[in-house]
């Protein structure tokens, strides 16, 4: 991944470059091309670097586990609507003033999408 990718407070993998084991982390600070994180048992390590990072594909599993309701294969969460195509994933978000519908595949996608409507979902 590149740090235009990637915002503080995404969620990502971090494969480490000694073993190759992939490790889910949150995105703490991000300073050109390494970056500080929190792993799973709330530590943070810092000093990685970004291009040992991979996207996390959204999942059925991964939504549901985040408050997402589920109503003839499509997820709600207050005005987000989800639902799975072929290749991708179809996010609409009901707003007063547009709705607005874009593909993703990726969990820091959806993140950045819930973060520029105002959002605000943390998990």
């Amino acid at each position: 991944m590149k740090a235009s990718d990637l915002m503080v407070g995404d969620w990502v993998n971090y494969k480490s470059p000694s073993s190759g084991k992939l490790q889910p982390i949150k995105i703490e600070n991000i300073y050109g091309v390494e970056f500080n994180c929190e792993v799973e048992d709330w530590n943070i390590i810092s000093g990685k670097s970004i291009s040992d990072t991979e996207p996390i594909e959204l999942t059925e599993e991964i939504l549901v586990k985040n408050g997402f309701g589920k109503v003839n294969n499509q997820y709600f969460f207050g005005q987000v609507e989800i639902k799975e195509l072929r290749d991708c994933w179809v996010v609409t978000i009901n707003k007063e003033d547009a709705d607005i519908d874009i593909n993703i595949h990726y969990i820091h996608q959806l993140q950045h999408l819930l973060r520029l409507c105002g959002i605000e979902k943390e998990d």
